[in-house]
């Protein structure tokens, strides 16, 4: 195992809702905690509407929104934010996004 390299924060777009950071923490393999970011997000336990409004809401100091768990919220991108400032996009999907007329 290597050396724990600081503090990373992880930027979460949509594109039909508000983002959001969140501090992810210190690792000491940065390709391990990549995969895990994107499986959390993307299909894991944060990828439904319930965790994803909660974290928009803590986010922003709102209170709990309360939703059920659904899948409207389209994520877009995933950048990891390195402790030295460095920001890596990891994970990019498209939406075709209704816009009103």
């Amino acid at each position: 195992m290597g050396r724990d390299l600081g503090p990373y924060h992880v930027r979460a777009e949509f594109a039909n809702a508000r983002g959001f950071a969140r501090e992810w923490g210190m690792c000491s393999d940065e390709a391990d905690m990549i995969r895990s970011i994107v499986w959390l997000y993307a299909d894991g336990d944060w990828s439904c509407d319930c965790n994803r409004k909660h974290f928009i809401a803590e986010a922003y100091c709102e209170p709990d929104p309360k939703v059920p768990c659904g899948d409207t919220l389209q994520l877009t991108r995933l950048t990891l934010i390195r402790p030295d400032g460095t920001e890596k996009v990891i994970y990019e999907e498209k939406h075709d996004v209704p816009r009103n007329p």
